[in-house]
């Protein structure tokens, strides 16, 4: 009876804990879902400004989201630097050259570029005529963005002193807020990654990791050395039909082809061993394979030959030279065996 009741009190603690386990679960994963949104401070408008305020943050979010498009097909810049690929779209921010080594931008810089387009381009919208018509009078100041790459989300947050009057309200407007749902952030770190893999091996990037990304990625070599890497994200889109596109650039070393030297005729004595080196080059420092395509004439691997010939006459031979990415040279010569 009390090995009975032991089995009992054991299963009711084993019960007991798997509640507490699956409570502690469910608790974890609904505030893991349903985690407050990071509180930001509301902006107050008077209500006679109201009008003007929308209009100057509806500038701004067109502003941003042209801005956002720009920046994505220039590898991360609004004004990209000298280093950068010239191709019929827009010039594509180099994140890797061979010579240079790594070029890519940072967050804080990218979030820097967005607000500096901003701030240079808002006037091309502001145009404060149609409120001048109603009465109105208006003077702006300069604006003063600011931009974080937030998960899922764009932040403008703008300062921009405008002074306003009608009739006999008057005031100030300062401060505007944008927020444009978008992946730039994972975006961004994708492209890092795929980055990472080039900067490992800049001759060789093995492109099967780049099906697992949640986005369209597109390979395209514009050069023997220049490749662009493209990041389609239809989510990303900030407009009907306008999926956003990030791409970034890289120089690759580009291999050269290994040298042959050989003399026009090579002289051998029948039933006399004969002993030759084929000399070869290689640019870029590859190991060099060697082979012969006759059969009077053995070569082996390394390009030493030794052995004795067993046939008199005149022959002519071929000699190839492969470096490790499988370039090639050959020579052409004569193979002379005397009596």
């Amino acid at each position: 009876m009390r090995k009975k009741g032991s089995r009992g009190q054991v299963t009711l603690f084993v019960i007991i804990g798997l509640v507490i386990l699956i409570l502690a679960a469910t608790i974890w994963y609904l505030f893991g879902i349903y985690r407050p949104e990071v509180e930001r401070e509301l902006i107050e408008v008077p209500t006679e400004l109201r009008p003007l305020h929308n209009y100057i943050t509806g500038c701004l979010r067109e502003t941003a989201i042209d801005g956002a498009y720009l920046n994505g097909v220039q590898g991360g810049y609004a004004y990209p630097p000298n280093t950068s690929v010239v191709t019929e779209f827009s010039a594509v921010s180099l994140w890797y050259d061979d010579e240079l080594g790594d070029l890519r931008p940072t967050q804080p810089e990218i979030e820097s570029q967005l607000a500096l387009y901003v701030d240079q381009m808002l006037e091309e919208c502001t145009n404060f005529s149609s409120f001048e018509q109603q009465g109105w009078s208006v003077e702006a100041g300069e604006p003063n963005t600011t931009v974080t790459i937030a998960v899922n989300e764009l932040v403008f947050e703008m300062e921009y002193p405008v002074d306003a009057a009608i009739e006999e309200s008057e005031g100030r407007l300062e401060r505007f807020r944008v927020i444009i749902p978008h992946r730039l952030s994972y975006i961004l770190n994708t492209a890092n990654e795929v980055n990472d893999l080039v900067v490992e091996d800049p001759g060789w990037v093995q492109f099967t990791p780049l099906l697992e990304y949640d986005l369209d990625i597109i390979v395209m070599p514009v050069s023997e050395d220049t490749i662009i890497y493209a990041f389609q994200d239809n989510r990303s889109a900030m407009r009907p039909g306008e999926p956003y596109l990030f791409m970034f650039g890289t120089t690759v070393p580009v291999n050269k082809y290994p040298v042959i030297t050989m003399p026009e005729r090579l002289v051998g004595v029948d039933n006399e061993r004969f002993v030759y080196q084929i000399q070869a080059t290689d640019p870029d420092g590859d190991e060099l394979t060697f082979r012969s395509d006759h059969i009077m004439f053995d070569v082996e691997k390394d390009g030493s030959v030794d052995f004795v010939p067993r046939i008199t006459g005149s022959f002519n031979v071929t000699v190839e030279v492969t470096d490790g990415s499988g370039y090639t040279d050959e020579a052409n010569f004569e193979w002379l065996v005397l009596e």
